[in-house]
């Protein structure tokens, strides 16, 4: 009984802890509905009517007029923001 508790237990740890690139990544949905989970990387040469998404598998160039929303990281929110006066409120960039 104690050996079916313990391999209940860890089989409920590994599948229900959530993965740390869940809070790390960045979602673009695309206007026919499809989404696409990566890392929008302002750094990567494109033109400026285009965006960049670092896949992990490759990066995909995409046009502005594709995306109907993104769902940016904390990490890619911090980044667009700087500090604003007084200090310690934030104004966007």
């Amino acid at each position: 009984m104690r050996q079916r508790l313990t391999f209940f237990l860890l089989v409920v740890g590994v599948f229900c802890t959530p993965s740390t690139s869940a809070f790390t990544a960045d979602t673009v949905v695309l206007k026919n509905g499809q989404r696409i989970s990566g890392t929008i990387d302002p750094s990567i040469d494109v033109g400026p009517d285009q965006v960049a998404i670092n896949t992990g598998r490759g990066i995909m160039r995409l046009p502005k007029s594709a995306i109907a929303s993104e769902d940016l990281s904390f990490e890619a929110r911090k980044g667009r923001l700087t500090l604003g006066w007084p200090l310690g409120v934030a104004a966007k960039a």
